[in-house]
């Protein structure tokens, strides 16, 4: 295996961590994996800061809303863009998302998260930056 096969394999494990820590809710965790400085953006553009925030606002919604909710990753594809900094591109679906309060929400709904992770001092990755982006259908015309 080559350096690069070696973090792909890594970093692919680290993103496959984020979608169990989804499926058990228990979003705490989140704070593990997700560097001390790092940034989330959501489906809706919210944007929480560092790895407390985002594992706090992670959790209110598994207290609500996502508490019913299974996440499975279709296609992991994963870029090595330097020793110590790969993007994972994770296309994802969902189910079990009741939708908010006037929202018409599918039995599935789909989506792609990207990752950018980096290596710290201690050899360790973790998620420096997520942007989780909903996959729309367009309307026909």
């Amino acid at each position: 295996m080559n350096h690069d096969e070696g973090v792909a394999s890594s970093v692919t494990r680290m993103a496959e961590q984020f979608v169990s820590i989804w499926n058990t809710h228990d979003m705490t965790r989140l704070a593990d994996i997700y560097a001390d400085d790092a940034d989330f953006v959501n489906v809706i553009g919210m944007h929480w800061k560092g790895a407390s925030q985002i594992a706090e606002m992670h959790v209110l919604l598994h207290e609500s809303r996502m508490r019913q909710t299974t996440l499975v990753s279709e296609d992991l594809d994963v870029r090595v863009l330097a020793p110590s900094v790969a993007v994972v591109h994770d296309t994802w679906v969902l189910t079990g998302d009741p939708g908010a309060p006037g929202w018409k929400i599918g039995e599935r709904r789909r989506g792609i998260l990207v990752h950018v992770l980096k290596l710290d001092g201690a050899g360790k990755w973790h998620i420096a930056v997520s942007q989780n982006t909903d996959i729309q259908d367009l309307p026909n015309t």
